[in-house]
C-alpha cells in the first residue's frame, strides 16, 4: 500500500511547476492531498486494527492528485506527450547521473542512523530516535520547500552573462534561510519538552535530547541548501556536489559504527548532525576553490 505513493509522486509533475516557477500550484496540490489523507484518517481509522488503511489512504490521495495534475498539465498548459527515443533517454540519464547518485547518497546517509540503531540498540532507543527524527523532518519541510521555490529562479539568474543579480539573490536567500533555520532551532531547543509531550505523550520523553540535537540541523541545512541548491547546481558544480554527498554517506556509516554502539540514540543523532556539518564545510571549500568570494562580494575572481 505504501509503495503506491511512488506512482503518485511520478504523476505529480513537480519538475514542471518548478521549471515554470509556479510553486503555488505545488503548494495547493500538496495541501489538497494532505487534506484528503487527513479526512480519510479521521473518517475511517477507528480501531488499532485499522492501521493498514493509513498507507492505503496516503498512497490513494497522492495518486488521485497526481492524475489531476497530469490532466492540468496537458489541458491547461497544453504540454502534449511526445515520443522520445531510447537514445535521448540514455543521453539524459548520462547528463544527470551525478545528480541522481547524489540524491541516492543523501537518502542513504539520512537512513543509516536508524538502521544501525536497530542492529545495536534495540527497539526502545530506535523508537525514541524515530519519533524525534520524524518530527524534525516534518518541520524541515518548511526549509525544503523554500529551497525548491528558490532553485528555479537561481538557475535562471545563473544562466545570464551578468552574474550580479544572481549573487545578490543568493545573499538574500542565505539571510532568509539562516533566519528561518535559526528561528526553528531556537524554538525546538526551548520548547522541546512540551512539543514531544503534546505530539507523542509522556512515554516518549526519552526523545527530548534527540529532538534538541537534531534541531541544530535547521541551521546547518539552511547553509547546505544555499551552498548546494542555490550555488553549486545552478553554476554547474554537479560533480563537486555529488562528491560531497557521496563522501557524506561514507562518513555517516563510519560515525554510526563508532557512536551508536556506545551512545545509542544520542550517537545516532550526533552522527547525522556531524555528517551535515561536514557537508557544509566541504561544500564551502569546494565553492571557494572554484572562485567564489562567499559572504563578501559573492563574485568570480
Amino acid at each position: 500500500f505504501s509503495f503506491g505513493f511512488i506512482f503518485g509522486d511520478i504523476l505529480f509533475s513537480l519538475w514542471f511547476f518548478q521549471g515554470i516557477e509556479r510553486m503555488t500550484y505545488i503548494a495547493a496540490f500538496n495541501f489538497i492531498s494532505k487534506f484528503l489523507y487527513t479526512i480519510s484518517i479521521f473518517a475511517f481509522v477507528k480501531e488499532q486494527s485499522d492501521y493498514i488503511l493509513v498507507p492505503l489512504f496516503f498512497s490513494t490521495s497522492q495518486i488521485l492528485i497526481g492524475i489531476i495534475v497530469i490532466l492540468i498539465v496537458i489541458f491547461v498548459f497544453d504540454l502534449k506527450p511526445l515520443k522520445i527515443s531510447l537514445k535521448a533517454i540514455i543521453d539524459l540519464f548520462r547528463e544527470t547521473s551525478y545528480l541522481f547518485f547524489s540524491n541516492i547518497s543523501m537518502s542513504i546517509y539520512l537512513k543509516m542512523p536508524i538502521i544501525f540503531l536497530g542492529f545495536f540498540a534495540g527497539n526502545l532507543y530506535t523508537g525514541y530516535y524515530s519519533a524525534a527524527e520524524k518530527l524534525i523532518f516534518a518541520l524541515h519541510g518548511i526549509h525544503r520547500n523554500l529551497m525548491q521555490t528558490l532553485y528555479p529562479h537561481s538557475s535562471k539568474l545563473a544562466a545570464r552573462e551578468d552574474k550580479t543579480e544572481a549573487f545578490n539573490f543568493i545573499k538574500k536567500s542565505l539571510l532568509i534561510a539562516l533566519s528561518l533555520g535559526g528561528l526553528l532551532t531556537f524554538s525546538c531547543l526551548i520548547f522541546a519538552q512540551p512539543i514531544i509531550a503534546i505530539v507523542y505523550g509522556k512515554k516518549f520523553l526519552g526523545s527530548i535530547d534527540i529532538f534538541q540535537i537534531l534541531s541544530m540541523l535547521f541551521i546547518v541545512n539552511a547553509i547546505n541548501g544555499i551552498l548546494g541548491l542555490q550555488i553549486m547546481l545552478p553554476f554547474g558544480m554537479i560533480k563537486q556536489y555529488t562528491t560531497a554527498l557521496t563522501l557524506a554517506g561514507l562518513i555517516n556509516i563510519l560515525l554510526c559504527l563508532l557512536l551508536i554502539p556506545s551512545y545509542k540514540h544520542i550517537g545516532a543523532s550526533l552522527s547525522l548532525l556531524f555528517t551535515d556539518i561536514w557537508i557544509a564545510i566541504s561544500m564551502f571549500f569546494m565553492i571557494k576553490r572554484s572562485g567564489f568570494k562567499l559572504l563578501t562580494k559573492l563574485k568570480f575572481k
